[in-house]
């Protein structure tokens, strides 16, 4: 356990998902804690407890006149000897390489599982579009059960794994071949229509990105909000030159629900840099779904429908091991409640 002041504990789990997700590579060094004890609003000496606890867990090291650097290899070790009550197995992981956030804190949840059942871990961070179903056949080749952390129905038309499979932040389910798990987009979908409805607004803007899990969130919000006799109205995110642009004629007496924490980001950095500074949370009345910004110190904040992505790791490896040892068994939609979060202050 964390022997440090429980305010060392959210810098620690930041650190360690910026490791398992492959943000922090082998090799490279860490923010100082100076600039960690800012970011988290801690004091230095809170920072180094945080810092050292990792250290003694072997996924830091410290080393004269290079500061504190993540150990070598521990990245792509990703492996927990398979002898336990489980029967030994060995999953494949796959990410890609960006939402980092929300990744780090599934495997971090998957490997805590993994340890305590014995399971080994075959970990694989990706570029998205460079994952095709020859690609993903080839790399699972000789494990018997694969996570998915990523909108891989975005990319993929067809899924080739002949393994117990589960996805995380996925739709589709593939003619039911495999199990998701994600967040409840009817919760969200009551939780987001109650927080518009205190607010006093009629009139709601969805903004998404072509992707399915984000098509449900937003169509399920906009029948229920409808349904309740508010007015709709759609709209989405743009990638130019790589990045997200999300760009509105913001009203006051609107609301604006984002299907992701990093669309509604990307909107509130461009009105800050339109107003001085200034957040678009202070101003708008919006909401975000996945409570990404509440982990990441670098993110604007603002509310957003939560929901805790440790746990969903650890649902989903659990759900893979079950279907596992139960070949028989039909893949399941799991989905998990969040609940509206304000940031702190």
């Amino acid at each position: 356990m964390l022997d440090a002041s429980l305010k060392a504990r959210p810098l620690v789990e930041y650190v360690e998902e910026q490791i398992l997700s492959g943000q922090y590579p082998g090799g490279s060094r860490i923010p100082s804690t100076r600039e960690l004890a800012r970011r988290f609003h801690i004091s230095q000496n809170t920072a180094l407890s945080g810092v050292n606890y990792l250290v003694e867990r072997g996924m830091l090291v410290k080393k004269a006149r290079s500061g504190v650097l993540v150990a070598e290899n521990w990245y792509r070790g990703g492996g927990v000897a398979g002898s336990g009550r489980d029967g030994g197995y060995e999953l494949a992981v796959f990410g890609v390489m960006r939402n980092t956030e929300l990744y780090g804190a599934c495997i971090c949840g998957i490997k805590e599982y993994a340890e305590i059942h014995g399971i080994r871990l075959r970990l694989a961070m990706l570029p998205f579009f460079s994952v095709d179903e020859m690609v993903l056949a080839r790399l699972a080749r000789g494990v018997d059960g694969v996570l998915l952390l990523s909108e891989y129905d975005t990319t993929m038309e067809h899924m080739p794994l002949p393994m117990p499979t589960v996805g995380i932040l996925m739709h589709s389910m593939y003619d039911e071949t495999i199990s998701v798990v994600d967040l409840d987009p009817f919760a969200a979908a009551r939780a987001a229509a109650a927080y518009f409805r205190e607010a006093g607004i009629r009139k709601v803007h969805g903004i998404g990105a072509p992707r399915p899990v984000y098509d449900t969130r937003l169509s399920v919000f906009e029948s229920l909000w409808k349904a309740e006799g508010g007015e709709y109205f759609s709209g989405g995110a743009e990638y130019q030159g790589g990045y997200l642009k999300v760009q509105f004629d913001f009203r006051r007496d609107h609301g604006y629900l984002f299907a992701s924490d990093s669309l509604l980001d990307a909107a509130s950095k461009g009105y800050a840099r339109e107003h001085d500074g200034r957040p678009l949370a202070a101003d708008i009345t919006v909401l975000g779904i996945d409570g990404k910004n509440l982990q990441v110190p670098e993110m604007h904040h603002f509310p957003s429908i939560a929901v805790n992505w440790r746990n969903i790791g650890r649902i989903a490896i659990a759900e893979c091991i079950s279907r596992i040892q139960n070949p028989e068994s039909e893949p399941k939609r799991i989905y998990v409640a969040g609940r509206i979060a304000h940031p702190p202050g």
